[in-house]
């Protein structure tokens, strides 16, 4: 679990970087890519939001949290998203389609939040008011 905190980490510590300082991620593509400053900070914020989302259901799948309704409601909430944000944004715009994307990752990260917390209540129900910690076979 340490190397997702670590790797979240560097995720959310390269967001920052990516705004105030664009040519350093920039650097890496060449230079024909060197007007998309703007683009870059927004890019790794959707990346690493995206990041935890998926961290997250991992912890999901791996604690039996991930049933049918709260799939449903996160495929809902994600498509819902989507829907609005492709309504009206101009998807023509770069930097539009990045916002695209951090709003995707938004309602990911929320609905997975939503459906970690339903597990636990659900895991506090079950037990009389203690999680328990899943064992992981060695």
């Amino acid at each position: 679990m340490w190397n997702a905190g670590l790797a979240m980490s560097s995720k959310m510590d390269a967001s920052p970087a990516a705004f105030a300082v664009p040519s350093w991620f920039l650097f890496l593509l060449g230079p024909s890519y060197a007007d998309l400053t703007t683009l870059v900070g927004w890019f790794m914020l959707a990346s690493a939001i995206s990041f935890l989302a998926g961290v997250i259901y991992l912890i999901n799948l791996a604690r039996k949290f991930v049933r049918m309704r709260e799939t449903l409601m996160a495929v809902a909430l994600v498509l819902a998203t989507q829907v609005v944000c492709a309504a009206t944004l101009d998807l023509g715009d770069l930097l539009d389609v990045q916002y695209f994307a951090l709003a995707t990752a938004v309602a990911s990260l929320v609905s997975q939040a939503a459906m970690l917390r339903l597990g636990l209540a659900r895991a506090e129900r079950q037990t009389g008011g203690e999680v328990p910690t899943p064992v992981v076979a060695a």
